[in-house]
């Protein structure tokens, strides 16, 4: 598929997934019947399965670039990373929240300014955060391509070293002091679209075979 667009690759892999299916068939030529048999399904269920995940990849890079308004053709090979920011950026372009696999620590640096949040956050009890972005630039074989403005959240963070933060505070010296921020049990931040609904979204699957999925 290496040199066409993502809607050449899908005409390709679509025929190529009716042949795996097997079953009758003619050739027709200037309106006549030149040949007919019948094609045995295809037994190797490993293929099968890779041509249902070609298919996604192109469909993933269809939308990306319909969405982005540019077009070029599909690379030749993509790395690992490339694929997962690939099909997590189609779920977002279709309105659906993600856990981005690569997202388990936010830095923030403090203003200086005070107040409970704040503390309650330093002080280590988890609090929801949100980041609202106005563009989300992702980068693929080599091009970059913008998704647009993206919420990014996760509904219970807590500080690193947040006690060191804390002691800024007190002694006024907090503008310009880092923070680490990191979801609780492991977790992956989050991102969708930015909407009217504040509401915390649960994540999709990514679906992808051979990815474990990020929660």
């Amino acid at each position: 598929m290496a040199g066409a667009d993502p809607a050449e690759a899908l005409k390709l892999l679509g025929l190529y997934r009716r042949v795996l299916a097997g079953g009758a068939f003619a050739v027709r030529a200037e309106g006549r019947t030149a040949a007919s048999g019948y094609l045995s399904p295809g037994q190797d269920a490993a293929v099968v399965a890779q041509v249902e995940q070609l298919r996604l990849y192109a469909q993933d890079m269809e939308v990306l670039q319909r969405h982005c308004e540019q077009y070029f053709p599909l690379p030749e090979e993509i790395s690992a990373a490339e694929r997962v920011t690939v099909r997590a950026a189609r779920l977002v372009i279709e309105g659906h929240c993600v856990a981005l696999p690569f997202a388990r620590t936010l830095t923030i640096t403090l203003s200086g300014e005070d107040g409970p949040d704040l503390r309650s956050l330093l002080g280590g009890e988890p609090r929801s955060v949100r980041v609202v972005t106005g563009e989300y630039p992702v980068t693929v074989a080599g091009r970059g391509l913008d998704i647009g403005p993206v919420i990014v959240f996760h509904p219970r963070v807590t500080a690193e070293d947040g006690h060191a933060a804390l002691a800024a505070l007190d002694a006024g010296r907090a503008a310009g002091h880092r923070v680490v921020l990191r979801p609780a049990g492991g977790e992956h931040y989050r991102i969708c679209r930015r909407s009217g609904d504040d509401r915390p979204l649960a994540p999709v699957p990514l679906g992808l075979d051979g990815y474990p999925e990020p929660r």
